[in-house]
């Protein structure tokens, strides 16, 4: 019972980043379609990617650091959010960025 128990937990912490990352690629893509009323099927994978890429480009000048700095201070004033979003940033931050806690092969 013991192994069985094991097992499952090993394959859900496999499936779920994997089912949560399809799930979040699908809700986002099929919301910017309808929102767009688009014709043309797939249209927000495309927004989607751009609306990234602007992100990035942004948060790497100054005006933009301001602004994810003044975002993450606010989301850092609510209880719930606060916990989530610094889980989330730290786990992130371990296997990317400048300050990576995980550059060295085991």
């Amino acid at each position: 019972m013991r192994t069985l128990t094991r097992s499952f937990a090993q394959g859900l912490l496999v499936l779920a980043p994997v089912a949560i990352t399809i799930w979040v690629v699908v809700f986002t893509v099929t919301t910017l379609d309808r929102w767009l009323n688009a014709r043309i099927p797939g249209l927000g994978i495309v927004i989607a990617a751009a609306g990234i890429t602007l992100i990035g480009y942004l948060a790497g000048n100054v005006v933009g650091d301001r602004l994810i700095s003044a975002l993450e201070a606010g989301m850092r004033r609510v209880p719930l959010v606060r916990i989530l979003y610094n889980s989330l940033r730290d786990l992130f931050g371990a296997f990317v960025g400048s300050k990576r806690k995980f550059d060295k092969p085991v």
